[in-house]
Order: structure tokens, then C-alpha cells, then sequence
């Protein structure tokens, strides 16, 4: 994120195993401002401005060897169309913070208004979320709601809250952490994103950068969480699906 006014510097990072070649565009924020600019993990673009706390942030980005407007090169859309889950893990650096997660792509057999309806209900994000034990509305500032999620297994959880966005004139809805409450991470900040892909099936993205923070979590469970952060699509996908089906029934 950067205040308005802030230099924005775009540098490129290559990353995984097959060389995929992201653009990571760096927003540096000004010193107690009060306003900043989250980037587009999509498209590596700064598509809207929004209030966020004065940090700066780093973000994500499509591989400039796909050059399909959604972003997918022929072989993954081929895997998509078996049912495949298209994902892919990032990892990088900002300062002193640690950043994984990624984006993943899946076809999910639903009208892109139910998928973004069920999305913005709270009540159903812990069948959608991975490790999603709770999430509850906490009320509304302006454009954004904010909801209150605890995540976590038996042996780690942690709870924060989220400020929840929907991208006018985009079936889109942009998260970040909301600083001003108590909160178990450092910070994560991400979309989901919904296309009609035919007349039956909706594209469906998410991105998603966590910080963690540092301790035995990072060690002991952080590539555990990125693949499931990566398999949220899948996630989505399984709980729809029947719905939809049943409710066209």
C-alpha cells in the first residue's frame, strides 16, 4: 500500500522452479499518512485507492509469460476444464516481513453472483476458508466490512479481523488486515475474484499474501498454510457446487 503522493517502485522477481517471472510492484507509504493504495496481486496494478494504515507493501504477480487476459496459458486452462486446481506459490520479502501465499485458479459450476454472494456472507466462510473455525460481521466502516475470523488447528490458531471490500464495476472482493484491532498475524492482504468462463462455470481466483509473523509457527507451518491457502479455490468449489445445483433443481 502507499499514501497518496508516494513514490510507487515496480521491480520484477523471478521465483519457482520453472523460472515464472513475477512483477512485484513496492508502494512505499509517507510517514503518518493516513491513506494508502493496495496493489492488484492479478495484474500487479494499482486499481483503486482506499484508507489503510500507513505501511508499506509489496505485492504479487502473474508471470509475464501468460499473456491470456485471465492470466492463464493454454496448458493450465486444459487443467482447468479436467477440474484441476491451477496454482501459483509465491514467496517474498518487504523489510522485515515474510510473505507467502500466492494464486489459484478453479472452475466452479455456479453463476458468478452466487459465488460472490456466498462470499460476502460471513456465515459461510468457515466451509469456504481453510482451518476457518469462526467468522462473524462486526459491523461496517464506509465501503468496507469488517469480519472478525479465527483460524488454526489443535495445536496453533489465531484470531484477526479483516476489512472486506467489493470492487465496484468488478465481480471482485479485495481484503487486508485491519491493524486497529487485536490481531494473531502480522498482516495479509488479498482478492477473490469471479469471471463467467461459459454458460455453467465461473472462474474463479484468489490471492492471497499472510505474514505469519515470526515463531514457531513460521517454522513448523507455514508451507502447510500456503498450500492451503492455494487450495482455497477447491475449497470454494466443494461447497458451492451442491448448492447450486440443488437450488437449479
Amino acid at each position: 500500500m502507499a499514501a497518496p503522493g508516494a513514490a510507487i517502485l515496480a521491480a520484477v522477481r523471478t521465483m519457482g522452479a520453472r523460472g515464472l517471472v513475477f512483477r512485484v510492484s513496492v508502494c512505499a507509504a509517507l510517514l503518518g499518512a493516513t491513506a494508502s493504495a493496495h496493489a492488484d496481486l492479478g495484474s500487479a496494478r494499482l486499481i483503486e485507492t482506499a484508507r489503510r494504515p500507513p505501511a508499506a507493501r509489496g505485492a504479487l504477480l502473474h508471470s509475464q509469460r501468460h499473456a491470456r487476459r485471465d492470466g492463464l496459458t493454454r496448458s493450465e486452462r486444459r487443467r482447468l476444464l479436467m477440474g484441476d486446481t491451477v496454482a501459483h506459490p509465491v514467496a517474498f520479502e518487504r523489510r522485515a516481513a515474510h510473505y507467502v501465499g500466492g494464486v489459484s485458479y478453479q472452475l466452479v459450476r455456479a453463476s458468478p453472483r452466487a459465488v460472490l454472494t456466498a462470499l460476502e456472507d460471513p456465515r459461510q466462510l468457515p466451509f469456504m476458508l481453510p482451518h476457518t473455525r469462526s467468522a462473524r460481521r462486526l459491523g461496517r466502516t464506509g465501503r468496507d466490512v469488517r469480519i472478525e475470523l479465527t483460524q488454526g488447528n489443535g495445536l496453533v490458531s489465531a484470531t484477526y479481523t479483516v476489512r472486506a471490500r467489493r470492487v465496484e464495476g468488478r465481480r471482485e472482493l479485495r481484503f487486508w488486515l485491519d491493524r486497529s484491532r487485536a490481531h494473531g498475524i502480522e498482516d495479509v492482504w488479498g482478492y477473490f475474484r469471479v469471471q463467467a468462463f461459459d454458460g455453467a462455470r465461473s472462474l474463479v481466483t484468489v490471492a492471497v499474501a499472510l505474514d505469519l509473523g515470526p515463531g514457531l509457527a513460521r517454522i513448523l507451518f507455514e508451507g502447510r498454510i500456503q498450500n492451503a491457502i492455494l487450495g482455497t479455490p477447491a475449497r470454494i468449489r466443494d461447497f458451492i457446487e451442491p448448492r447450486a445445483l440443488a437450488f437449479s433443481g
